[in-house]
């Protein structure tokens, strides 16, 4: 009895060393039963390498090398176990044919954090909101010519990004797009983009030259601020529409060739910008536009500037000397305020155009400024504007002049010649009855008798 036991037991184990009794995994295509909704947790040595699920999405796996393709592609399919437990050990993602959409949120989970590279077939037309946000590991993406928009936030977050090749489909680039990829200093646009839109690149802290192609038509706000290591850009001659503060704080940015009106804040605080090309698509330099680009020494405006907003050029330190187009009809209060290094500012003959205006403490600080010629066709300048220009030695005004506000020369203690190309009973309108307090605070006593007056001014009759 005790041997036939023994015997018995010796058998069944011998049994089990070979499967016998072990139940089997469902078999079918790829060695499964077809689809299985909501599949349990399987280690990879167990799961199949082809596989389709229930939207027909096909899926093949060799190596760390994922490949997607046959239908749209959806959260709820990469979160399926079958993808979602082999995502840890992929390091590239293909989508091939028969994928149209990379639908919102579809990569954006902790799971694939693994990635490192993406290919995008011609067959893609969209590239959903956060579609691959918070994918840390990504290095490399390129997008295929079917692609027209990329949503908003789509790679957010990807800090190891370094490189973008965009097809040439891509006409949009979402809001917050790229925003925050820390590591990405080389993208390749396409020939067809034409918008990129909201703080779209904000925070790429290693880009360094970006040259945008004469499809682009819009840049939203903020769309490069805190690119602090971006030194070169090269605008578009189609470029109509610009933001604010679209490379706000971008503080190696050296140089910038410009062909559309430069809106609110756009390179504010670029504390390494020295050169601006201003081409002739250039009509307004808006508020704040250069203000604070305490390097900027060099700006070339050219002859379709109408307007110099308020504090466009404020604290530019750096700034020797600037050309007045023309074309320009209102300068705003404090453009050029505390240019302290400015000593130049040549005005071009005005001829027939629209009479000039200067409008309240222009110029207030800038202390190395020792002459100013207003040209023919300036009618007003405003209160204060030169305030505390302590080095102004030489002044000529033209009879076109029909007011200067008052304190206009406040601080300035060092005029000796005050020249204006009227006679005197002009002059004796313009500086007794309609600017009767312009010399208040300066070494031109104003208020005394015309002949007084005529120690500090020569007349051209």
């Amino acid at each position: 009895m005790k041997k036939a036991l023994l015997g018995a037991i010796i058998i069944a184990a011998f049994l089990g060393l070979w499967g016998c009794g072990r139940k089997e995994e469902p078999t079918g295509d790829g060695g499964w039963g077809g689809p299985i909704p909501g599949a349990v947790s399987e280690t990879a040595e167990k799961q199949p390498n082809d596989f389709a699920l229930e939207n027909g999405l096909k899926v093949k796996i060799n190596k760390d090398v994922m490949t997607l393709c046959g239908a749209d592609i959806t959260r709820k399919e990469i979160k399926d176990n079958r993808i979602a437990n082999r995502l840890t050990n992929v390091k590239t993602v293909i989508i091939q044919d028969g994928v149209a959409a990379i639908e919102d949120q579809a990569f954006s989970d902790t799971a694939c954090k693994s990635i490192e590279c993406i290919e995008i077939d011609d067959s893609v037309k969209t590239i959903g909101a956060s579609a691959f946000s918070g994918c840390a590991s990504l290095r490399e993406i390129t997008i295929g010519n079917g692609v027209k928009a990329i949503g908003a936030s789509a790679f957010s977050g990807c800090t190891s990004l370094q490189k973008i090749v965009l097809g040439d489909g891509v006409e949009t680039i979402g809001e917050k797009a790229f925003f925050g990829c820390t590591n990405l200093s080389d993208i390749s646009f396409g020939n067809r983009l034409r918008s990129i839109e909201k703080s779209a690149f904000e925070g790429c802290e290693a880009l360094k030259d970006i040259s945008l192609g004469d499809s682009v038509e819009r840049l939203e706000d903020y769309c490069f601020v805190g690119c602090k290591n971006l030194r070169m850009m090269e605008f578009g001659r189609n470029l109509t529409e610009v933001g604010e503060s679209v490379f706000s704080g971008c503080t190696a940015l050296e140089k910038v060739v410009i062909r559309s009106s430069i809106p609110k804040k756009m390179f504010e605080s670029c504390t390494s910008l020295k050169t601006a090309l201003l081409e002739d698509g250039v009509t307004v330099i808006g508020e704040r536009a250069f203000f604070g680009c305490t390097a900027l020494n060099s700006v070339e405006l050219k002859g379709l500037v109408e307007t110099i907003e308020e504090r466009a050029f404020y604290g530019c330190t750096a700034l020797t000397k600037v050309n007045i187009p023309h074309s320009v009809t209102l300068i705003n209060r404090e453009a050029f305020s505390g240019c302290t290094a400015l000593y130049r500012v040549i005005m071009e003959s005005r001829g027939e155009t629209e009479p000039l205006i200067f409008e309240d403490t222009v110029f207030t600080g800038c202390t190395s400024i020792k002459e100013i010629e207003f040209v023919e066709g300036v009618e007003r300048i405003g209160a204060r504007i030169f305030e505390g220009c302590e080095n102004l030695n030489t002044v000529i005004v033209p009879k076109s002049m029909k007011k200067m506000g008052e304190r206009a020369f406040n601080g300035c203690q060092k005029v000796e010649h005050f020249w204006y190309r009227g006679t005197l009973y002009q002059w004796q309108q313009l500086a007794y009855k309609d600017s009767p307090d312009c010399f208040k605070g300066s070494n031109i006593n104003g208020s005394t008798a015309s002949w007084n007056v005529m120690l500090k001014v020569s007349y051209s009759g």
